[in-house]
């Protein structure tokens, strides 16, 4: 295990590289960018960006580290080399996601869809509106055809105006439009991970992780966390067969596909507040983000 100390304070989202030579590990107004060989750091100011789960990631090259700042920000665009920042659009981008061919979502209460292009952001492809529903998170399939997301729908004509329904949505990545909706559980929400083998789709809704079958997101299960207290990160081995679960606290825990999702593995690396978690695209490392900046990096067995 490694423990390496960044400038940011709460570490609550992280990305590695395409290569897993770099991590970039994300907190309110601030980015680190760890070169994981050496364990050395740049770091940047980031004005007005939440850090929310989901908003940062790496274009498929690894040129490009994009970052989704919020109400009206639009996309900003980092070489992380230079720290050069291109500063793309004026509309909300909570949340971005890539495609492996290099589609970017940018979504706020609305996902718009730009291409990718070696200065930066290219112009807008298509835009959906998802009003009066609210994204809760994105990702892409692998194989970058669909995308899927998780939303808070709110049930018309319930005697209750405010009732809600999280329902999971496969879409169109060409359109954006629904290919599939199914209801998910309970009334929260949270950002999706998909598995690399697009086997699986899981994220945290409070004290569980709820994980969708893939093929079929009519198919869910429910799975409690074992510390009892809020999930606040999760992320897929590459095989897919193990999810990273944090929970803030000083753990990890891998839950295993093959044993219905039980814990099979669990790090007690004894930094508090782990909150994010990752894996390298080639699955032999692990990095967990703390509260006082720190990251953990240790090497998997899986």
């Amino acid at each position: 295990m490694r423990l390496l100390k960044g400038k940011s304070g709460r570490v609550t989202v992280l990305a590695f590289s395409p290569d897993g030579k770099t991590l970039a590990a994300g907190t309110y107004l601030r980015l680190d960018v760890w070169d994981v060989a050496a364990g050395t750091v740049d770091s940047a100011e980031m004005v007005y960006w939440a850090a929310l789960p989901g908003s940062l990631r790496f274009d498929p090259k690894g040129r490009h580290l994009l970052l989704g700042v919020g109400s009206n920000g639009g996309v900003r665009v980092i070489n992380p080399r230079t720290w050069g920042v291109q500063e793309a659009g004026k509309f909300d981008s909570n949340l971005v996601a890539v495609s492996p061919t290099g589609l970017v979502l940018a979504a706020g209460g609305r996902i718009a869809a730009f291409g990718l292009t070696a200065k930066g952001l290219g112009p807008r492809k298509w835009a959906k509106s998802l009003s009066p529903d609210i994204l809760e998170g994105l990702d892409f399939y692998p194989d970058g055809k669909r995308f899927v997301t998780v939303e808070r729908h709110f049930v018309r004509g319930a005697r209750n105006e405010w009732q809600v329904v999280v329902r999971v949505r496969v879409r169109d990545a060409g359109s954006g439009l629904v290919l599939h909706s199914a209801p998910s559980s309970g009334e929260v929400g949270g950002q999706p991970s998909v598995s690399p083998d697009g086997a699986s789709v899981a994220y945290a809704a409070e004290k569980f992780v709820i994980v969708h079958h893939g093929g079929d997101v009519t198919r869910f299960v429910k799975v409690p966390n074992a510390t009892k207290k809020p999930v606040t990160g999760v992320a897929f081995h590459p095989t897919g067969r193990f999810l990273a679960v944090a929970s803030g606290d000083t753990t990890v825990r891998f839950h295993d596909r093959d044993a219905n999702w039980a814990v099979a593995k669990t790090f007690d690396w004894q930094v508090r507040g782990l909150k994010s978690v990752a894996f390298s695209p080639d699955g032999t490392l692990a990095a967990a983000g703390g509260e006082k900046g720190q990251v953990v990096l240790w090497d998997v067995d899986a």
